[in-house]
């Protein structure tokens, strides 16, 4: 698997588009973000220190919109028009060129293209960026981010404008919309979470999951706590993890929404509909009539034969059915058959463990694949493609340990 499985899987981090760690980054080259964002010290020197950002007309008069205060360890995203410049600020600044030249000179700001940081300055805990489109019959075309009061009605600012392969970096809030702009939006996770819902644009990413850095430590922890309750015996796998999960949202490592949108429905629904089957084929008695009607005979021409036809039906019946449940099918008829023929049932029982153990074809026979195929975004075909070959070798092994050793 560590050689060959990887070229004969797909390549789910292209297929999916998984940026993750290199989302940062890819937001920052594609909306020249230290191009965008501008910053300015606070100095006592400086003619907007201690003023509020209404009293320092930098929007009204000057047109430059305030991205967020950063004061220490602290960040201000979007802040109010009572808020103050205090000195030692690091105030994030966005705008057109000749905006913030003349602020800056009338002001004495200090300017100077924001550092690489400023974009995870901006995406912390409690606010974030995401990316989205304007979309098809947006109320948005045609209208200025001005015209729209985008800022005012979402408390959201859009910093960065992507078009037909170009960045547009200055004057964002007069540029005319068109359906499929791509805008890069600023604010609190509380007003981006609406935005979501927002008909006029489509969401295509975020950097949530980087705004959860700090909580790496909790998680972890909880994660650990969850697996010691479960290996001791504190508590039933059920609770320890359902447990484990909701310490998850009480510390805030992740929302309920995040929560939600992470359960694997999917595999919940393929699931519910796959353990029926096991127990409609046992209470039935189709299980049983396939084995005897198939085992009986073969175990007659010898153990080999038999050895062979137990491992085969025995990955079959995991291909539709739950490999515990059918171990425990073919167990009892496999038993039954062999001790009447002499066959020692430590070896026939072996075969039908190893048997029910790889359930490699489908992701059917064990719960573990079923999450593995939905985290992974991997298909029925990609189970058989990897898991016949697996199969074959693990067979084989499992046959002739059985005449070695036994």
């Amino acid at each position: 698997m560590a050689f060959v499985g990887r070229k004969i899987l797909p390549d789910i981090t292209e297929k999916k588009n998984l940026r993750k760690l290199d989302l940062m980054s890819e937001l920052n080259k594609l909306y020249h973000i230290n191009e965008i964002i501008y910053e300015s010290r606070i100095t006592s020197n400086c003619k907007i220190a201690y003023k509020t950002l209404s009293d320092s007309k930098l929007g009204e008069y000057f047109g430059v919109n305030v991205a967020g205060i950063i004061r220490g360890r602290h960040v201000i995203v979007n802040p109010s028009p009572e808020t103050s410049f205090l000195p030692k600020d690091r105030v994030l600044l966005t705008g057109s060129v000749e905006s913030l030249s003349k602020a800056d000179e009338a002001l004495s700001l200090g300017l100077k293209p924001s550092e690489s940081g400023s974009l995870i300055n901006l995406s912390r805990e409690d606010t974030g960026l995401i990316e989205a489109i304007v979309a098809p019959r947006s109320s948005f075309e045609g209208h200025s981010l001005k015209e729209i009061n985008f800022r005012e009605k979402h408390n959201a600012n859009v910093i960065g404008l992507y078009r037909e392969g170009k960045t547009i970096s200055t004057g964002v809030g007069n540029i005319e919309l068109k359906i499929g702009d791509m805008l890069l939006i600023q604010g609190k996770w509380s007003h981006l979470n609406i935005l979501r819902n927002d008909p006029d644009i489509i969401v295509t990413s975020t950097t949530e999951s980087f705004s959860k850095e700090k909580k790496k430590p909790y998680a972890f922890l909880i994660l650990i706590l969850g697996i010691l309750a479960t290996v001791f015996h504190f508590l039933p796998v059920s609770i320890a993890m359902l447990s484990a999960a909701l310490l998850m949202v009480i510390t805030k490592c992740l929302t309920m929404e995040q929560a939600y949108r992470s359960v694997e429905w999917r595999m919940i629904f393929l699931m519910a509909g796959i353990l029926p089957l096991g127990v409609a084929m046992e209470k039935t008695g189709a299980a049983d009539f396939i084995g005897l009607n198939l085992l009986t005979p073969i175990a007659n021409m010898g153990e080999v034969p038999f050895i062979i036809t137990i491992f085969l039906v025995t990955v079959i019946f995991c291909m539709a059915i739950p490999n515990i449940a059918s171990a425990a099918i073919i167990g009892a008829i496999v038993l039954k058959s062999g001790l009447e023929l002499g066959f020692d049932p430590h070896v026939m029982m072996l075969t039908v463990a190893f048997g029910a153990s790889t359930g490699f074809i489908t992701p059917i026979s064990q719960q573990s694949n079923m999450l593995v195929m939905g985290a992974g975004g991997y298909t029925f075909k990609d189970f058989y493609r990897v898991g016949l070959p697996l199969t074959i070798i693990i067979g084989i092994a499992t046959v002739l340990m059985m005449l070695i050793f036994y």
